[in-house]
């Protein structure tokens, strides 16, 4: 095994939260979103999480437990903290879908112009 320290990951015993997400992001198992608190995991490390799920699914029926599937459940207080800028985006959709000046849009729901321009790819 090589001692070698890859540049772009922070030492363990230095900082483990963000080894960890150094360790994802540079094996290619997620990646940070456009969309606030959101990842999108990647092939990689979809295949590691269906095969976990396969092991789990085993050991469930092994002992005679049963699946369930919950919805995210997100606070109210952080629902209502992203109610503003989801109003904001709602809007902005909706000029963009206008064809309403990217400039104006900007000035008036405070969004930059890259957030924008990122909006208006997943608008199309």
């Amino acid at each position: 095994m090589s001692n070698k320290q890859n540049k772009n990951i922070t030492k363990r015993d230095e900082d483990f939260a963000k080894w960890y997400t150094d360790i994802v992001r540079e094996a290619n198992l997620a990646c940070y979103s456009n969309v606030k608190g959101c990842i999108v995991i990647e092939p990689n490390g979809y295949a590691i999480w269906e095969n976990i799920q396969k092991e789990l699914d085993k050991m469930f029926k092994e002992t005679g437990h049963k699946n369930i599937s919950m919805p995210l459940l997100i606070p109210e207080n952080l629902m209502k903290k992203e109610s503003v800028p989801i109003k904001k985006i709602e809007i902005a959709e909706n000029l963009l879908e206008r064809n309403v000046n990217i400039d104006i849009i900007a000035e008036s729901t405070g969004l930059s112009k890259e957030e924008l321009k990122n909006l208006k790819k997943v608008c199309k």
